[in-house]
């Protein structure tokens, strides 16, 4: 049987290597929505330059996943008990933001609608991953 102090250790080197884990995928959130946050942007200046009335869902949507991503990624990186709070509403938007991006025939809107899918998966991947869905 073993001692109390084998299994101490044990216990704290697993929530190590759980919270090491974390971490690195915390991280890997935070990068990931940064980068959506910078296509949205990217497609929202392009998208107001082509001056079409058909855009404007687009400007609109691409706008405020930039804004919900960018916001998301600070709290995350502070560590604020109010981040994970934001994933789902971040992946509602990211998903929305796709789908519009999607149906425009325009290279940046084809990237962001890319981007924007895998961020609004990296978001509820990290919810189910958190125990927080």
């Amino acid at each position: 049987m073993p001692s109390l102090k084998c299994i101490l250790w044990h216990v704290i080197l697993s929530l190590y290597v759980k919270s090491k884990c974390m971490t690195q995928l915390h991280q890997v959130l935070i990068n990931t929505l940064n980068d959506c946050a910078i296509q949205c942007n990217n497609c929202y200046s392009l998208s107001l330059k082509e001056k079409s009335i058909e855009m404007i869902k687009c400007i609109r949507t691409s706008r405020d996943c930039a804004d919900i991503c960018q916001f998301t990624a600070s709290m995350l990186a502070r560590e604020s008990v109010h981040g994970h709070h934001l994933l789902r509403e971040c992946a509602e938007i990211c998903d929305a933001c796709a789908q519009i991006c999607q149906d425009n025939k325009n290279e940046q809107c084809q990237k962001c609608a890319s981007v924007c899918h895998a961020c609004a998966e990296a978001c509820l991947q990290h919810l189910s991953i958190s125990g927080l869905k």
